[in-house]
């Protein structure tokens, strides 16, 4: 009974997901996930934005290619949740930018909401129908926050990537 026990404590901390916690959110990874920053040119002036992403290595066990959450701040001036006018194209063209980056097609954008600050869930498929992205983008004041999963498209409705997109919270 004793080694039936171990065996399933065991197996419950390898199933344990990572919490990860940057300045204004949460959110959990399956790993510890690698930090980039990188600056970006835009229409607006260069965007500097913030990777936190965790990539399964070949050989690991994951129902997903990879899990990411980006953060992006905008010039306020420019755009923030408050300028209700500019939020659809401002979703718009965040969908088109998503779904220009896997050379893919547009599945679905939803609105949803976070706290009371607006978002889109994005779904696209790439053009040789691989694999799903699913992206759920939010706009807090000034700064955005990308959270997205790509999967195998067999395996696009994976209890991961729920875990995943419901894990984000604001601090």
């Amino acid at each position: 009974m004793k080694t039936l026990f171990l065996l399933f404590f065991v197996m419950v901390l390898q199933n344990d997901w990572v919490p990860f916690s940057s300045k204004d959110c949460t959110i959990l990874f399956p790993k510890k996930p690698v930090d980039s920053q990188r600056t970006i040119p835009s229409a607006i002036g260069p965007l500097k934005i913030t990777l936190h992403l965790y990539q399964p290595s070949q050989g690991q066990q994951d129902d997903n290619y990879s899990y990411a959450l980006g953060e992006t701040e905008y010039p306020d001036t420019v755009v923030n949740s408050g300028m209700k006018s500019k939020l659809d194209k401002f979703f718009d063209d965040a969908a088109k930018g998503a779904i220009n980056n896997i050379h893919g097609k547009l599945i679905s954008v939803v609105r949803i909401q976070i706290n009371g600050f607006p978002g889109r869930e994005i779904r696209g498929e790439a053009s040789d129908e691989s694999f799903i992205m699913t992206m759920r983008a939010y706009l807090v004041k000034n700064k955005m926050y990308s959270l997205g999963v790509i999967t195998a498209k067999t395996k696009s409705s994976n209890a991961s990537n729920g875990r995943f997109l419901n894990s984000f919270e604001l601090k």
